[in-house]
């Protein structure tokens, strides 16, 4: 069991993202910045790594289960696994705001928002038909059904093809970043996120864009070096969360 109690020393550390005014020490500059995005993610993951690693790799772990599956394995996976995504996050805003990662709350939370949560889900699967399309730019489109069927036999595209294709799905989902945190925590519909999405990416689109490059690079790595997903899945979801903690602070000033 994974133990959701901060030690008196993390605590400090956590201030900031537990709060859930999110109000910085200093005023905050009218735009958002991926620096500090990325050090408020680093400051969440560091306050209790082996809890938030945990809730991290919990969809690549259901993902890659799904992916077992002969023939339609892969297809299914893309389609569910945006379901344990946002398990995930429900599960850090909980330990966030709450001092635990609730579980079963979490997963009552996702299923409440089922409806609005398809739509994203159907987006997601149309950034996985995008990759495909890349996997046959890049090697014709034997290549693209290889990727559908997860034919491993009949895939031969080179490390650093994947790689591009990894990329490509991570550079494009990043502009959505912010969809699902106003649907899951926020309430909202599926077309009002959208639209509260598209005006949080256009008012801070220089961090977006820093953000979609580092993490198309990190998920590159990864074919080169598998390991670094330990890296990538936590720091990833924590991102994402002070990301979307971060402009909420603003919306509210």
């Amino acid at each position: 069991m994974v133990d959701c109690h901060l030690k008196p020393d993390e605590d400090a550390r956590m201030d900031r993202l537990a709060d859930t005014r999110f109000i910085p020490v200093s005023p905050a500059p009218a735009r958002a910045s991926a620096y500090g995005w990325l050090r408020d993610a680093v400051r969440l993951w560091r306050a209790h790594p082996f809890g938030v690693t945990g809730v991290a790799v919990v969809p690549i772990v259901f993902e890659l289960l799904f992916q077992l599956v002969p023939g339609v394995g892969i297809v299914a996976s893309k389609l569910l696994t945006p379901l344990a995504t946002a398990w995930s996050f429900a599960a850090l805003d909980a330990r966030v705001r709450r001092g635990a990662y609730a579980p079963g709350a979490s997963a009552g939370l996702v299923l409440s928002r089922w409806k609005p949560l398809l739509g994203l889900i159907a987006l997601s699967f149309g950034l996985f038909c995008v990759q495909c399309a890349v996997a046959a730019w890049l090697g014709g489109p034997a290549q693209a059904v290889a990727l559908v069927t997860g034919d491993l036999a009949a895939f031969t595209l080179g490390r650093a093809e994947i790689a591009v294709v990894f990329a490509s799905g991570a550079l494009l989902g990043t502009p959505l970043m912010f969809a699902l945190p106003r649907v899951l925590l926020d309430g909202l519909g599926l077309r009002a996120a959208l639209l509260d999405n598209l005006r949080l990416v256009r008012r801070h689109v220089h961090a977006v864009i820093a953000i979609g490059l580092v993490t198309a690079g990190a998920v590159a790595s990864v074919v080169y070096a598998p390991w670094v997903m330990l890296i990538i899945l936590p720091l990833g979801l924590c991102t994402g969360y002070a990301a979307y903690r971060d402009v909420d602070r603003r919306d509210a000033r």
